[in-house]
């Protein structure tokens, strides 16, 4: 599964992944954004056998740069445990169980952190994994472009009611382990 598209194969977030993974050892996840499978394909690759993976995405609906549902569906067909599916962030969360783990990656910025600590955090059961965070990601062209509240500042503000870890590597990853939430 190479030719991926993903700022997280700049800096290899694969062994990241791996790593938070062997942490968690989660028995179900939530992918949510998909593009071409990056953290999916490294989901699928480090988790236990019963670990079961459900990953959502607007797919086409997105007018952005957006995964395409035949070709995600074609690349993880053959693997057990994994439901792909249409799947918007801002409704999911109304009519799903929870999951140890819960991946958000879809043009994040301040107001998608919000909403995720506020709808997702309280269905994680042991983390919460949300792409960007760092001042470096806070400044892409598109953030810039259409005027894009800060991650940076609004992790600032929460510092002390939601204890985190940042991998600050582009594109940045922002992690909350509810272990250290209670």
């Amino acid at each position: 599964m190479n030719n991926m598209q993903s700022s997280y194969s700049l800096n290899n977030y694969d062994s990241v992944f791996n790593e938070i993974i062997t942490t968690v050892n989660p028995t179900s996840i939530l992918e949510i954004g998909i593009l071409d499978g990056y953290s999916l394909n490294s989901f699928v690759k480090y988790r236990q056998k019963n670990c079961k993976i459900t990953a959502i995405d607007l797919f086409e609906k997105y007018k952005y740069k957006n995964a395409n549902f035949e070709e995600i569906i074609t690349k993880f067909q053959n693997l057990k445990g994994i439901n792909i599916e249409y799947g918007n962030f801002y409704d999911y969360h109304k009519n799903c169980s929870n999951f140890d783990l819960i991946h958000v990656d879809i043009s994040n910025d301040a107001d998608t952190y919000r909403y995720a600590i506020n709808n997702y955090l309280p269905i994680a059961n042991k983390v919460l994994m949300l792409e960007g965070g760092s001042l470096e990601r806070d400044s892409v062209d598109w953030m810039k472009k259409y005027n894009k509240p800060k991650i940076n500042n609004y992790l600032l503000s929460i510092k002390d009611s939601y204890p985190h870890k940042i991998y600050e590597e582009f594109p940045s990853l922002t992690v909350f382990y509810k272990d250290k939430l209670n």
